[in-house]
């Protein structure tokens, strides 16, 4: 009788064998198929990076190209996030083009405005090419915003946390009505465990009043995480004249409080 069971089941384990044969053939051949798809892509990304980009241009990505400085991805930290660390790399090297892939991390780092006011989008390669999010890779060209201006050195120490040791505003000069882009540059003495709230104002040398005034929360432009010890931010945001500015300089006035 026994032996008669195990005669019995043999078509059914011989079944459930073809099937997993099957589902194995076909997961390493979706995973063969992929990884071609990726050696392609990487290869066109190569072939555009070579064709669009200088000698002395520095690029960060996984692809390797012959005379070209390259800036290598970083690997997530030990606690799994990866975001940290390549804005990190980013911001200590500023390559010239940045390739991106489609992940969570790089969806963060490319949503920060700190990043977007430095890079743009040059290329994308596979689908869904309407959105940088959606698609495999993307290759952005740094290319800052920020209006030129000569940075002024400062060194304000602000409740013992960070020193405001710089500001830039730009342009130099406004008619009626225009904004002012200002940039405070925030040197971290102690890792930041919340945000703070900047408040910048214009005001008249000569009766004081304000005639242009924001009141941010910071750091906007960057994760809370990402400020260490000696790590420099930028933070940039407009402000618009609330009324004609007489003729004759302006002083600026910046305040910052707890959040």
């Amino acid at each position: 009788m026994e032996n008669k069971r195990w005669r019995s089941a043999i078509p059914v384990f011989l079944w459930i064998g073809a099937m997993t044969a099957v589902l194995g053939i076909a997961f390493l051949s979706r995973n063969f198929t992929q990884l071609n798809d990726t050696f392609a892509l990487e290869r066109e990304i190569g072939a555009w990076l070579t064709a669009n980009s200088d000698s002395d241009d520095v690029i960060m990505s996984n692809v390797v190209l012959k005379d070209r400085a390259h800036v290598p991805i970083p690997t997530p930290s030990d606690n799994g996030l990866q975001a940290p660390s390549l804005l990190d790399k980013i911001n200590e090297e500023m390559p010239t083009f940045v390739v991106t892939s489609r992940t969570l991390d790089w969806q963060y780092v490319t949503g920060t405005p700190w990043f977007k006011e430095r890079y743009r989008v040059v290329a994308q390669f596979g689908q869904g090419q309407e959105d940088h999010t959606a698609v495999p890779y993307t290759i952005w060209q740094y290319a800052p915003t920020l209006a030129p201006s000569a940075r002024q050195p400062l060194q304000v120490n602000v409740d013992n946390r960070f020193n405001l040791v710089g500001a830039e505003f730009a342009p130099e000069s406004i008619q009626p009505g225009e904004a002012v882009r200002v940039t405070l540059y925030y040197e971290a003495q102690q890792p930041l465990a919340r945000v703070f709230n900047t408040i910048a104002q214009v005001l008249s040398p000569q009766d004081g009043l304000p005639y242009a005034n924001v009141d941010v929360e910071t750091p906007h432009s960057a994760p809370l995480g990402w400020w260490e010890p000696g790590q420099v931010i930028s933070e940039s945001f407009l402000m618009t004249t609330t009324k004609e500015i007489p003729v004759g300089g302006v002083q600026g006035e910046c305040r910052h409080a707890r959040g």
